[in-house]
Parts: structure tokens; C-alpha cells; sequence
């Protein structure tokens, strides 16, 4: 399948993730109001035998997902001297640098490729460490402007059949994202529909918005989509995962993670069905690392139907995943 690039620029605040099974959500409904119902069903066909529609979820530009792996507390032991040693730190300071390094959740892009998609735990951290490190020393530097700030908004509660406020006054809060000059990139492999199709479908989504309260004017991105040619680890001997998925039952089950229970919600002429809520799925989110050693294809994931009281309603929770080498001693 052919793989694009999808750059997403803010122009507003956002109140929802650009993960990979709401994207192709807001996508779905693109196809409808734009293409018709007919269209909508021809391509929920396509996907039900085999995933012609892959998505991933979005990263800010220039880094993709943490691969899942930690290293074993033998092994950090083993090598704690020689830190100690080497960056002239106190134990405590280290600890202090480990607790912030193991915070990350994303990894270079640029790393990974000059690496040829070669990733060890171990090297990883020892480079975080002279990262960290560089910072502490260099007193002088200024404090890095923040890419984004989380806030809370606190609304009152409309009556349903009034139209206006109750007399208590009630308040709910909602929280809202601020991004300061960050922008993110997402992919998309498909053969289903071509360039100028694509394109069209997320100006759809650039115009109308993404997510929460996108009526109210958040979620507005100017969208992006462009052919894109994934550089190949062709020694490799795992999978990383992309997006949010659930394996399916020919998905090597040896495979590192960390999940969550995602409590969906419809969107589009389905939000005012009997219940805008979908039931809740525990998910793989991007990160995920898949063994290639005992299944050398790609981790598929599943077309998730029955999640809605409507029969109609699926979510696409098909895996996209790039080829990679996991060398050194890691956790699975």
C-alpha cells in the first residue's frame, strides 16, 4: 500500500488526542457527508476482510513513540558505577536523572534512522543521561519555552429542556490544550483512495474540526497530506507500534506494552442516537514493540464491531507499525 505523511498545525486549542481510532472516526464521516452513505459502506466492507485503511496515531514533528522496553534493575545496577564515574554525579543526583528519564515517552525520528532502526535500551539511556547531564551543567542556559499547557475550563450546566442555565448555577470543568509553535505528524497507508481523494477528505476535517466542542471552535488544524517512503530496517527482529490497536488472534502474543481502557463516544448524526457512548475497549497504545522472531509479519489488529448498541458502528483499531531491531538485554 502506498504510505503518506499527514502534518497537522494547530490554529486553535483542542480538548481531543489525535489518536489513529479517532482520526479515522472524523474520516469516516467525512466520506459521508462528502461522498455519501453508499461510499461509507463500501469502505466499512472493505475493512470487516482485511485492514485497507491503516492509520497511526499523531506525535509532535520529528519523534515517534517510546518503544515499550525497560531495562531489567540487574542490569542498571551493573552499570551504575560506571555512570557514576563517567558524568561525575552524586547516586542521588542519578536517581534524580533516571526518574526524569523515565518519563519520556517519545524518541528522536532522526535518531532512530541514523541508527538504521537499531534500538538498544542501554544506549538510549546513556544518551539521555549526557542530554540531561549537558543541561545541569549549563547554568547559563534558559529555561525551555513550553510546548504546551494544560488548563482547566469550567462551564455551566445547560438545562436540556429550558435551554439555560438552572437556577443553582451548576459547573462542570473541561480540560483544554494550548499549543505554543508544536505541530504533529501522523501516517497512512492505503491503496483504497488516492492522493487527491485523501486530500480532500481532511480539508473536510481542517474546515469542520477535530474532536470535543470542535463546534465551539476548537480542534481547527490546517492539514497536510503527502506520499511518504518509510526508510527500511531490513535486519530487523521486531515491530513498533503506531497507533491504538487490539491484536488480533494471528498477532504474536510475545510482544511488550502498555495499555488502556478507552471509553469511546460517537460523533456525527450518531451523537444524538439513544447513547452518544461506546462500550468500553482496553487498547494498545503506540509504543507497543512486537517479537518478529517467531511471527516476522507485521502485527495486524482488529476491525472492532459490536462496541455500540448500533450494529452499524465499528472502530478501526488495525495496527500500523514500522520494522525495527531490538538489540541489548530488555524486558519483555
Amino acid at each position: 500500500m502506498q504510505s503518506y505523511k499527514i502534518s497537522w498545525e494547530p490554529r486553535s486549542t483542542a480538548a481531543t488526542f489525535l489518536q489513529s481510532d479517532t482520526i479515522f472516526g472524523h474520516l469516516a464521516w467525512a466520506v459521508k457527508y462528502l461522498w455519501g452513505e453508499e461510499e461509507l459502506e463500501r469502505l466499512i466492507s472493505e475493512l470487516k476482510s482485511k485492514p485497507v485503511f491503516v492509520l497511526s496515531s499523531a506525535f509532535p514533528k520529528g519523534l515517534l513513540p517510546k518503544p515499550a522496553l525497560s531495562l531489567s534493575g540487574q542490569i542498571l545496577n551493573l552499570g551504575r558505577a560506571a555512570l557514576l564515574e563517567k558524568y561525575k554525579v552524586s547516586d542521588l543526583e542519578l536517581s534524580r536523572l533516571f526518574k526524569t528519564i523515565k518519563k519520556d515517552t517519545y524518541i528522536s525520528l532522526d535518531y532512530l534512522q541514523k541508527q538504521d532502526y537499531v534500538y538498544n535500551a542501554l544506549d538510549h539511556l546513556e544518551l539521555r543521561l549526557k542530554q540531561e547531564v549537558a543541561k545541569k551543567k549549563d547554568s547559563g542556559s534558559r529555561r525551555e519555552p513550553q510546548k504546551e499547557t494544560k488548563q482547566i475550563e469550567f462551564h455551566n450546566k445547560i438545562d436540556r429542556q429550558s435551554g439555560t442555565t438552572s437556577g443553582a448555577g451548576e459547573l462542570f470543568a473541561s480540560p483544554v490544550t494550548f499549543y505554543h509553535d508544536l505541530c504533529f505528524d501522523s501516517w497512512l497507508d492505503t491503496d483504497f483512495y488516492n492522493h487527491e481523494q485523501l486530500q480532500e477528505l481532511f480539508n473536510f476535517i481542517s474546515i469542520h474540526g477535530f474532536g470535543k466542542d470542535k463546534n465551539t471552535g476548537r480542534g481547527k488544524y490546517e492539514i497536510k497530506i503527502e506520499p511518504y517512503n518509510w526508510s527500511r530496517c531490513t535486519d530487523f527482529n521486531a515491530h513498533l507500534n503506531l497507533s491504538n490497536m487490539v491484536p488480533s488472534e494471528c498477532d504474536n502474543p510475545r510482544c511488550s506494552y502498555l495499555s488502556n481502557t478507552k471509553f469511546g463516544k460517537v460523533g456525527g448524526d450518531f451523537a444524538v442516537s439513544e447513547t452518544p457512548f461506546k462500550y468500553p475497549v482496553l487498547v494498545i497504545g503506540p509504543g507497543a514493540v512486537f517479537s518478529a522472531v517467531e511471527v516476522p509479519q507485521p502485527p495486524r489488529g482488529s476491525l472492532l464491531d459490536s462496541i455500540h448498541p448500533n450494529p452499524k458502528i465499528v472502530q478501526n483499531l488495525y495496527s500500523y507499525s514500522i520494522p525495527v531491531k531490538i538489540k541489548g538485554e530488555t524486558k519483555w
